[in-house]
């Protein structure tokens, strides 16, 4: 299979290609090789995502993963949903490029941030959608499309990702810090008692390859390990994974803060495209984060 990645250079993107270069013959789609970690023996083209430069790239493949997308930095939340923008005019512009060569078999990664902050049950692909920040939004807008497409006979598979975590990330969020901290024995700091569905980076790029061996299958599915793990059961299976025995101490978040509480119904995902993860605690994530 021929496949035509985007945000190629981007972390998804980079560890899907690394995972699957043998199984697959990608051409991989970034804006700049320049500055891109080009995996050795695979093809990288350049794009500006236009409709013009998508459908040359994409003439001779099979399918596409549309992973390229702007972050939800805070400079990025700042500027409102107009940050956004060039994401989904490219989302557009990926869409119509490849539904034009006759190219149906499609992944795009959306994301838990679709949902409220909050809610007692998990989240189904169905259950109501309030994204509270404009990343979100702006996600929500494609996926809108993408189901619009899918009823005119695209097979868009929309893959609504927990909160994806690994090593070498850009962006440090508690994981990596607890991992840091925990492999030196330093004390873990936990702030609120959020509960949040994670996910390894392996896993992630697992379930993109379950989707593009559905080419039939098309729709919207929660990709994550399908349950809640909160600051504590982070930390302790870091600490676990580590062998190391750091002090924890509590501190409590801001008294105007509920503790946001996110977490997928993954049973589509496994039902419709045979896909669950391997890693399904922290402490086997770290443990091979470790490895």
């Amino acid at each position: 299979m021929r496949v035509a990645v985007t945000g190629a250079s981007g972390y998804l993107g980079s560890n899907f290609i690394s995972m699957y270069g043998d199984a697959c013959e990608f051409i991989a789609v970034t804006r700049s090789t320049a500055s891109a970690a080009c995996a050795e023996g695979i093809e990288y083209r350049e794009s500006d995502y236009s409709v013009e430069s998508l459908r040359e790239i994409f003439s001779s493949c099979d399918a596409v993963v549309h992973l390229a997308y702007a972050m939800a930095t805070k400079d990025n939340e700042a500027a409102g949903l107009q940050a956004y923008d060039s994401s989904m005019a490219a989302s557009r512009n990926v869409f119509n490029a490849a539904l034009g060569l006759g190219i149906t078999n499609m992944v795009f990664a959306s994301s838990r941030l679709v949902y409220p902050s909050r809610a007692e049950e998990p989240f189904r692909e169905d259950s109501p959608l309030l994204p509270g920040t404009f990343y979100g939004r702006s996600k929500v807008m494609i996926e809108e499309l993408a189901e619009e497409l899918n009823a005119g006979g695209a097979c868009i598979k929309v893959l609504r990702f927990g909160q994806i975590v690994g090593a070498d990330m850009k962006v440090k969020g508690m994981f990596h810090i607890f991992m840091d901290r925990a492999s030196k024995n330093e004390p873990l700091t936990l702030i609120g008692s959020d509960v949040r569905d994670y996910i390894y980076v392996k896993d992630a790029c697992r379930a993109i390859m379950a989707a593009l061996q559905h080419p039939e299958a098309a729709g919207i599915f929660n990709i994550s390990m399908g349950k809640g793990t909160d600051n504590r059961a982070m930390a302790e299976g870091i600490i676990r994974a580590a062998g190391s025995s750091p002090e924890i101490t509590v501190k409590d978040a801001a008294p105007d803060k509920k503790p946001d509480r996110i977490v997928l119904d993954c049973s589509k995902a496994e039902r419709e495209l045979g896909f669950s993860c391997e890693y399904d605690t922290i402490y086997k994530i770290a443990a091979d984060v470790l490895r």
